[in-house]
C-alpha cells in the first residue's frame, strides 16, 4: 500500500490524477485503478514504475518557500525558547494555568527572575495572562507550542511524551 501512497503523491504533483481508487493485485500481477474527472483507467504497477523513474529522472526538485529573512522573527522566538527555565515553564503552562510564584517554585528561581522569563515569553507570543483579583495566571496563547514541546519531551526527557 506504500506505493499506491506514493503514485498519488506523485501524479497529485504532476497534477494528472485526481486519486487512486483501488490497488488490485491478482496472482503476482499488481494494478492500479486510477481516476482523472470522469475517466478510470486501470494501469499495471509495472507500467507505473518505468513511468515515474522515467518521468522523476527530468524533474528539478522544487524549493520549499521562504527566504532567510523570513525567518529571522522565527529564529529570535526559538532563540528565546532555548533556555531550560523557559523550555519548562512552557512544559507546565501546557498542562494548566499558573501564577509566577507556581512556576517560579517549580524552576527553583526567584519570583522576579521568574516574572522576567515570562516577560520575554510573553513578548514571543507565546503566553497570555489572566488576571483574577490580586492574582495574575498565565497560560499558553501559541498552540503550536504543544507540537514542539512533545518533539523535545520524546527527544530529551527519559521518559519521553508518553505520558501525553
Amino acid at each position: 500500500m506504500g506505493f499506491v501512497t506514493h503514485i498519488c503523491e506523485w501524479n497529485v504533483a504532476q497534477s494528472v490524477w485526481s486519486k487512486v481508487v483501488c490497488f488490485i493485485k491478482q496472482g503476482n500481477k499488481q494494478s492500479v485503478l486510477l481516476t482523472y474527472r470522469k475517466v478510470t483507467i486501470l494501469l499495471s504497477v509495472d507500467y507505473l514504475e518505468r513511468t515515474m523513474v522515467a518521468k522523476t529522472k527530468n524533474i528539478e526538485p522544487s524549493k520549499p518557500p521562504g527566504t532567510v529573512e523570513d525567518f529571522a522573527e522565527a529564529a529570535e522566538c526559538l532563540k528565546t525558547l532555548a533556555h531550560p527555565v523557559r523550555l519548562r515553564i512552557i512544559q507546565m503552562l501546557l498542562h494548566g494555568r499558573y501564577t509566577v510564584g507556581e512556576l517560579a517554585a517549580d524552576c527553583g528561581i526567584q519570583d522576579n527572575v521568574g516574572s522576567e522569563h515570562l516577560r520575554l515569553l510573553q513578548r514571543c507570543g507565546f503566553l497570555m495572562s489572566e488576571r483574577e483579583g490580586r492574582r495574575v495566571y498565565y497560560c499558553v496563547a501559541e498552540t503550536h507550542l504543544e507540537k514542539l514541546m512533545s518533539c523535545i519531551e520524546g527527544r530529551f526527557l527519559p521518559c519521553g511524551a508518553k505520558y501525553r
